[in-house]
């Protein structure tokens, strides 16, 4: 990824303590708890209808709240990152494993994936956020569960 921004460019060549916090590990683990189908903030904006895969994960950037840095000639600021995971289920007509059901199994294995994980980058584990529901309008059925964890943003004069 890369781009312009605030400071210069945004990308690989950028130190790593410079960056935003990386979805990569987050996606990784997901597919590690048994996910066949995470994207991203991308595919997610792009989503015109029911992906082909049930559920379908998305992991998006939410927020960051930086604190101010406590050192003298030196940046050091704890950043709490939150991201969301976006659960999307095709809604069918209720039978034995409705839309309901599934949503609310869906959203404990993704606590269980995350919750207490920590992130490579991250100065320790993951923290549940809470969750609200983003669509559910006879095609599918799409849930936003918000994580959290903390990273140190340095830079050195």
């Amino acid at each position: 990824m890369t781009g312009a921004g605030i400071g210069g460019e945004i990308g690989k060549d950028m130190p790593g303590d410079m960056r935003l916090i990386s979805a990569a590990p987050i996606a990784a683990r997901l597919q590690a708890a048994g996910y066949a189908h995470v994207d991203s903030i991308v595919e997610w904006s792009l989503l015109e209808k029911p992906p082909a895969h049930s559920p379908a994960l998305y992991v998006v950037p939410d927020d960051e709240r930086a604190g101010e840095s406590r050192l003298s000639g030196v940046i050091d600021q704890l950043v709490r990152a939150s991201f969301r995971v976006i659960i999307v289920i095709k809604a069918q007509a209720r039978r034995k494993e409705a839309p309901g059901e599934m949503l609310e199994m869906e959203i404990r294995k993704l606590r269980v994936a995350l919750l207490g994980w920590q992130h490579p980058e991250a100065a320790g584990p993951t923290e549940y956020g809470g969750g609200t529901l983003l669509s559910a309008d006879g095609r599918l059925i799409a849930w936003s569960v918000q994580f959290r964890c903390n990273y140190h943003l340095r830079k050195m004069p």
